[in-house]
């Protein structure tokens, strides 16, 4: 009987700079990920602080959108006007979504955006002109400042509603088609006329 020869079977250890590169890679994963958690959170609070408290500026010359659309009461003592532009709620949730989704699909690979789908949620943004007109310190009565607003409006096919009365302050609001605002007008308790007028117009942005 022949005896066979036993070679003991060698068992060989993963080469280090293998094991090195494996732990650099996984490394390099591990803060790629983190560092996309840490951009989206720093662009979610700037979105949202943007988008919530919109910028609001002063402009010099009243738009000629407003002029054809809303009757303005003395235009030549208007103290100050502003415009700022705000955002509907589904066009901050579709914003939020677009910039989480490159997040997600850094973690799940199954998961994509390709360019359809941001054009379809881009299309669904709305925003909206706000314009501010300020009065200050009027000759005539609160009251009739109401009414001349009242009646104007109407004239022009908006319709009145949530009209409130108060010592210190009257106001209503209107509306007309995509086209809405809001009247305030502070009375004077001291004097006779009109301590202040405040009117916010809101259209869609063209």
């Amino acid at each position: 009987m022949r005896t066979q020869k036993y070679t003991p079977t060698q068992i060989q250890e993963p080469a280090i700079t293998e094991i090195h590169k494996k732990k650099s890679c996984l490394f390099r994963t591990c803060i790629s990920g983190f560092g996309c958690i840490i951009l989206f959170i720093i662009a979610s609070v700037f979105l949202i602080k943007n988008i919530t408290h919109p910028r609001e500026k002063k402009i010099d010359k009243i738009p000629d959108h407003i002029v054809s659309h809303v009757p303005l009461y003395e235009i030549e003592n208007i103290s100050q006007i502003t415009k700022r532009v705000e955002t509907s709620k589904e066009s901050v949730g579709n914003k939020l979504f677009l910039l989480i989704k490159p997040s997600i699909s850094f973690l799940d690979r199954n998961t994509s955006l390709d360019l359809q789908d941001t054009l379809n949620f881009s299309s669904k943004d709305t925003s909206y002109y706000v314009y501010s007109f300020y009065w200050k310190d009027l000759g005539a009565k609160p009251s009739f400042i109401i009414r001349h607003y009242a009646q104007k409006l109407t004239e022009s096919g908006f319709t009145i509603l949530e009209k409130q009365d108060k010592p210190t302050k009257s106001s209503f609001s209107f509306y007309k088609n995509d086209i809405r605002g809001i009247l305030n007008v502070v009375h004077t308790i001291e004097t006779y006329g009109t301590k202040g007028v405040y009117l916010q117009i809101t259209l869609p942005k063209e």
